[in-house]
């Protein structure tokens, strides 16, 4: 599916979200999905609607969780890579589980993009504050020296 027809459909179905219901709404997100489950920029924007328009109900957030690892584990893009890993760590974060979000995101100076605030909120997460302020350090230094380079 063209990048274009996604957005269209993402708007489309957003709207959706305010006039149907719920269920009808996520019904054809997972008919969508399963006719298009090799297409994973479709996969990672399906799964960023069901985050925007669920309360955290926990059945919606695993098979957001399910697709974002799909994109991550198997997308050849490395940017949509990069976004379906943070994805898959804010899923987990939702679902009480941090310690599978330390699990993917360390070493921290080892990941593209930002993980620190996911990673940081994890460490709180498990109590280990101490290990979340660290993190938070190492990307405010990370985040400097990019400044600086700029």
């Amino acid at each position: 599916m063209e990048q274009e027809d996604i957005k269209e459909l993402y708007i489309r179905l957003s709207k959706d979200f305010s006039v149907l219901s719920f269920d009808e709404v996520l019904a054809e997100c997972l008919k969508i999905a399963k006719k298009f489950y090799a297409c994973y920029p479709l996969l990672f924007e399906l799964g960023t609607l069901l985050i925007n328009h669920t309360s955290q109900v926990e059945q919606i957030m695993e098979k957001a969780l399910e697709w974002f690892h799909r994109v991550r584990t198997e997308a050849d893009e490395t940017n949509l890579q990069k976004e379906s890993l943070l994805m898959e760590a804010f899923c987990l974060l939702q679902l009480q589980r941090p310690s599978e979000v330390i699990d993917i995101l360390e070493p921290v100076n080892m990941q593209p993009g930002s993980p620190e605030p996911l990673l940081a909120s994890a460490y709180r997460a498990i109590g280990n504050d101490q290990e979340a302020k660290k993190i938070l350090q190492v990307g405010i230094y990370k985040e400097i020296m990019t400044l600086f380079n700029l």
